[in-house]
């Protein structure tokens, strides 16, 4: 996503960010350069398919994530997440029908929201391709399955690797609250089932709808 959205997006209201520490690690700057190094192969310095795709693909889910914000704030959108956040993703596209047809911007918000869960799923399916392409773990095979099992928890919204991918954490973003102990004790259990090369612990951090703030500090 270029920098003209970084100060536009913001979580649509009573939507959770969860964050987990995956015990491993990663070298960011040698993945990055390889990644970079990939994407400048071409001696025109033309972008290769994939990496267009991939900022397309970014820019419309931002784009989503807006309209989504903004419905967040009415009664339309509360009718959808009561539905939904008892269902996992993968189902909402199916439990639309269930809802009413009036007012009409009920299945608008429907709609975005089983797309926007789409398109993250795309997303990440061309990261992984990408880093496949690079020679670099962008997306590692167990953190997508770790990804793939928290989206299988009702009302988890999205999920993925965050940051520049890797082995060393994951993200979650919940429809509501409702659904964080089912996170918390998916992602408790998971590494003592030995299908990752460590544990995976739940963190303390959230979302924060002021973004990021400049404090002064206290007097000693």
């Amino acid at each position: 996503i270029n920098a003209e959205y970084m100060g536009q997006i913001a979580l649509p209201r009573g939507m959770v960010l969860m964050m987990a520490d995956v015990q491993g690690g990663s070298s960011t700057p040698g993945m990055i350069q390889k990644v970079l190094a990939w994407r400048h192969q071409d001696a025109r310095d033309e972008a290769p398919e994939e990496w267009l795709s991939l900022g397309d693909l970014n820019r419309r889910l931002a784009l989503d994530l807006q309209h989504l914000q903004k419905d967040s704030l009415t009664e339309p959108y509360a009718a959808v997440v009561d539905l939904f956040a008892a269902a996992p993703a993968k189902d909402w596209e199916g439990l639309s029908d269930q809802l009413p047809e009036e007012p009409p911007e009920v299945r608008i918000i429907a709609q975005r929201l089983c797309r926007s869960y789409e398109r993250c799923l795309h997303i990440r399916g061309l990261l992984k391709h990408i880093g496949e392409l690079c020679g670099v773990d962008i997306e590692p095979d167990h953190q997508t399955a770790l990804a793939d099992a928290t989206l299988n928890v009702p009302g988890v919204f999205l999920a993925g690797v965050p940051g520049a991918g890797g082995f060393d954490a994951l993200f979650a973003i919940l429809l509501t609250s409702k659904s964080e102990r089912a996170v918390d004790d998916l992602w408790a259990a998971w590494g003592a089932t030995g299908r990752t090369t460590g544990p995976v612990c739940p963190m303390l951090v959230h979302q924060d709808p002021d973004g990021l703030l400049v404090e002064e500090p206290l007097p000693l």
